[in-house]
C-alpha cells in the first residue's frame, strides 16, 4: 500500500509540474516565436528597402517585389503615398488596380508617421494571418512605403505539435505510474 501512495504522490506532483510546463509554453512560446519573426523581418525590410530604393521607375516596382519575395520568401508589398499598390509580391501585375488601397491600414501609417508600423493581422489578400511591418523609403522625392509580411501559421502548428508530445509524455507518465503501482 504504501508503494502505490507513493507512486500516486510521484504521478501528482508530475501532473503539476507537467500541466505548469503546459501553461507556460502556452502563454510564451507563441509571443517567443513572433518575436523570432519579427526580428527576421526587420532584417528583410531593411535589405528589401535597399533594393527598392535603386529602382527610380515605379512601374517596375512589381517585378522588383517578386524579385525580392523570391529571393527572400516573404511577401513585399510597395505602396505609393496616396495608398495606391504599386507592387505586391502576392498579386499579379493586372491584378494590383484591383486592390483596395492601402493607405490606412495601420502598418503604413505608422510607417508614414512614425517612421515605421508593425501589424499582426489576417491577410484578406492571401486568407491567412501575418505579421506586417512597414518602413518609409524616399525615391525621387516621393515617400513609397515598402512592406513585408509573414504568415504565421507556422507558430500556430510548431505550438500544437509541443501540446501533442507534452500530452503525449503526461499519458505515458500516467501508465507508467499505473504499471508501478500495481
Amino acid at each position: 500500500k504504501i508503494h502505490a501512495k507513493v507512486t500516486m504522490v510521484f504521478f501528482i506532483a508530475f501532473f503539476i509540474v507537467l500541466l505548469g510546463l503546459f501553461i507556460c509554453i502556452d502563454k510564451n512560446i507563441h509571443a517567443i516565436l513572433i518575436n523570432n519573426i519579427e526580428k527576421n523581418l526587420q532584417q528583410e525590410l531593411s535589405l528589401a528597402k535597399s533594393f527598392i530604393q535603386k529602382e527610380s521607375d515605379p512601374r517596375k516596382f512589381d517585378d522588383l517585389s517578386d524579385l525580392i519575395s523570391k529571393n527572400l520568401l516573404i511577401r513585399i508589398t510597395i505602396i505609393d503615398p496616396e495608398g495606391l499598390v504599386l507592387g505586391d509580391s502576392a498579386k499579379d501585375n493586372k491584378e494590383l488596380f484591383s486592390m483596395e488601397n492601402h493607405l490606412n491600414r495601420q502598418e503604413v501609417q505608422g510607417a508614414l508617421k512614425k517612421g515605421f508600423g508593425k501589424r499582426l493581422r489576417y491577410s484578406t489578400t492571401i486568407n491567412k494571418e501575418m505579421l506586417y511591418m512597414a518602413i518609409p523609403v524616399k525615391i525621387a522625392e516621393k515617400t513609397y512605403v515598402v512592406r513585408v509580411a509573414k504568415p504565421i501559421t507556422e507558430i500556430d502548428l510548431f505550438t500544437k505539435k509541443i501540446k501533442e508530445v507534452m500530452v503525449g509524455s503526461f499519458v505515458f507518465a500516467f501508465l507508467i505510474a499505473i504499471c508501478i503501482g500495481v
